[in-house]
């Protein structure tokens, strides 16, 4: 099994058909999903009219379909029980739109009757805080007081914004008598009296003004307090109204779930066939379909098109390994990456940084066999490692929206392999919270130390010390796994003075880092170390060269970062052990702080008391700080690998600049994510 594989093989396809036989053809693609649909020529403007009139039914449904989702009181995952026939499509759409327009018929004429309500109830509630304004300024009043249409003389109650009171008066000085004046919130309230000659334009200047008539004679004669409760009573009918056609709206959209969810994976696929087809080139007599195919797929296209098509020819042409789009290019080809098992989930990594382009290797192996090392030794707690995998297994689906979304599931994954890891990390580190068997057994440090020495298989790994070495020699393996990728890359694309550096920059390691630990660090012992010396300066002088030739007179001065920047990609990889520690003296700092609630309550309470009451707080102590340790340096081991992988690891020898192969296909999930929001 290779570890390292390019993106599969494309074919430059080309697919011709008659006019009458392009909607088999693009069945087939759908069925088949085996291309990828490049750019095409226009088709006639008739025909591209047609199909623009179908995508705009489909762009209709979705709309709809998305306007009754908002409606929706929480998101639905809702599972999808029809099935779709490729070649059924175009009906099955037909009969999706009928339904839903007909599901919209109804939910717009509820959808209506609440926004009625909703305005009359507005109305309403405005006109009770009115009413109350004037039972609070003058009292129980008669409403004859307040709203009389007389011969001689007309009362009206004017409600007025606050920013016109002013203008009103001053326009009105001459026309109204202002009978009383409250304050209610930012508006006003007159009681005015006018000449029924007068109160035409009255009225026109009030409403100029933003201003209400208060129609108070409508409910009834009596007094304010009778009107006020008439108001409450038509509140509260409003109020179950509203609630009721509410009800009935969910209800509507329940009871109808599944065929919105049908009609929308349909109208998805039905978009995507369109679009497609408008891509399509068509000359006098033929469609003309561009694309790519994948070796994989090419026997079955091939085949399928023979088989259920009359005229249909293909005509395929492999596409050369480049890294970067050549001048006879029209474009590049998309990348189709394909891990199984274990490696598959660390694929959504790797796209997280960017896909590899068609002429590069996938480091999808690679980022799974040390994402997990890193994010494990960060950790380093086998107890935390389980209480990783339970958290992820039981608790996480619970905090996203789509725990059946396909990047969430791979995550989950990830999340999976990197709790084992920590287990792993943890027994080789014999830690175990932290040091949570040496309160519970009353050991001192010593006899702690040597039982964790006893119990792992490399003893040496509990040692802070010997723990950062370890940490910069995973880092000095994977940068030098990187350079040497490159070294593979240059060679292969004959990128010489590329090859040059990276060979220059392993002779320089391999011979001056045993001299920097012999002569100057004094770590081992080399006869004759200068020798290495003057070994590692031939490395140091293929790389000036290197660069000088590729960065010009710049190259002088940069050969000295690529140098420094080994050491400083090297000294990063101490955060591995730098949040294991954290980790570990994290985990030691709250069994200590479990252990002084529990000895202080004893102290305070004493007894079988304080026993209880100091069990009771440290076990609280305890689950709360390792809980919020284990979350916390989770989080620091997910990111900080990433970084290990995005900043020294990937940029060496990976552009990650492809496009990924989507082929036209119809995309049939049995539950179906739907959210208001």
């Amino acid at each position: 099994m290779t570890l390292l594989k390019l993106p599969e093989e494309m074919y430059k396809t080309t697919i011709y058909a008659l006019r009458d036989e392009v909607d088999v053809v693009m069945n087939i693609l759908q069925s088949v999903g085996a291309l990828h649909v490049s750019r095409a020529r226009l088709l006639k403007p008739v025909e591209k009219k047609i199909l623009e009139e179908k995508l705009k039914r489909v762009e209709e449904v979705n709309n709809i379909i998305e306007k009754i989702i908002a409606e929706l009181k929480i998101a639905k995952l809702v599972e999808v029980r029809e099935e779709i026939d490729a070649y059924r499509l175009d009906e099955v759409f037909d009969e999706a739109y009928e339904k839903t327009m007909s599901i919209w018929k109804t939910i717009e004429s509820i959808l209506h009757e609440i926004s009625m309500i909703g305005e009359m109830l507005d109305g309403r509630r405005l006109l009770e805080k009115y009413v109350e304004c004037i039972r609070d300024g003058l009292g129980n009043v008669s409403v004859s007081g307040l709203d009389y249409d007389g011969k001689y003389f007309v009362v009206k109650t004017v409600v007025i914004p606050k920013t016109f009171i002013n203008v009103f008066k001053k326009q009105l000085s001459d026309k109204i008598i202002v009978i009383s004046e409250l304050q209610c919130d930012s508006d006003r309230i007159f009681i005015i009296m006018s000449s029924p000659r007068d109160m035409s334009n009255v009225r026109k200047i009030i409403l100029e003004f933003r201003g209400k008539i208060l129609d108070l004679k409508s409910m009834g004669n009596g007094n304010i307090d009778s009107i006020l409760s008439k108001i409450k009573e038509e509140i509260n009918s409003l109020e179950k109204k509203y609630k009721n056609l509410k009800n009935k709206l969910y209800e509507t959209i329940d009871y109808n779930i599944e065929v919105l969810a049908f009609a929308k994976l349909v109208a998805e696929n039905e978009y995507e066939r369109l679009k497609a087809l408008l891509l399509g080139a068509e000359s006098k007599f033929l469609y003309v379909i561009t694309g790519w195919t994948p070796e994989s797929s090419k026997g079955i296209l091939l085949k399928k098109i023979h088989e259920e098509t009359r005229s249909g020819t293909v005509v395929m042409e492999k596409v050369p390994r480049v890294l970067e789009k050549e001048e006879n290019m029209e474009e590049t080809p998309p990348s189709k990456i394909e891990n199984k098992g274990f490696l598959k989930p660390f694929e959504l990594i790797t796209k997280l940084y960017g896909m590899p382009n068609y002429g590069e290797w996938d480091p999808t192996p690679l980022v799974a066999i040390f994402f997990p090392i890193f994010f494990g030794f960060m950790i380093g707690d086998a107890v935390y490692g389980i209480v990783l995998l339970f958290l992820v297994y039981f608790v996480l689906d619970k905090m996203v929206e789509n725990p059946e979304s396909e990047g969430y599931k791979l995550f989950k994954k990830v999340l999976y392999a990197s709790a084992i890891a920590t287990i792993i990390a943890g027994v080789l580190q014999a830690s175990y919270l932290g040091d949570f068997i040496m309160h519970i057994l009353g050991w001192n440090m010593e006899e702690f130390n040597a039982f964790r020495d006893s119990i792992t298989p490399v003893p040496w790994l509990t040692s802070a010390q010997m723990f950062i070495a370890f940490s910069m020699l995973i880092g000095l393996v994977h940068i030098n796994i990187a350079h040497a990728l490159m070294f593979a890359k240059a060679l292969k694309y004959k990128f010489t003075w590329d090859m040059v550096n990276e060979l220059g920059l392993f002779i320089a390691e391999a011979f001056g880092l045993p001299y920097i630990l012999s002569d100057m660090l004094h770590t081992i012992t080399i006869p004759n170390a200068t020798l290495l010396a003057y070994m590692s300066l031939i490395g140091v002088l293929l790389i000036i060269a290197a660069k000088v030739k590729t960065a010009g007179s710049f190259g002088a001065i940069l050969w000295l970062f690529d140098l420094t920047g080994i050491l400083g990609d090297v000294m990063s990889y101490a955060r591995i052990a730098g949040v294991g520690l954290a980790t570990y003296y994290l985990a030691m700092s709250f069994n200590q702080i479990s252990a002084l609630v529990y000895g202080g309550m004893m102290s305070v309470i004493g007894g079988i008391p304080g026993m209880v009451v100091g069990g009771i707080f440290a076990i609280a102590v305890f689950l709360i700080g390792h809980l919020l340790n284990i979350i916390l340096s989770s989080l620091s081991g997910f990111v900080h690998s990433l970084r290990l992988f995005f900043v020294e690891f990937l940029p060496k020898f990976y552009e990650g600049n492809g496009i990924e192969f989507k082929p036209l296909k119809i995309v049939f999930y049995r539950k179906v994510f739907l959210s208001p929001t």
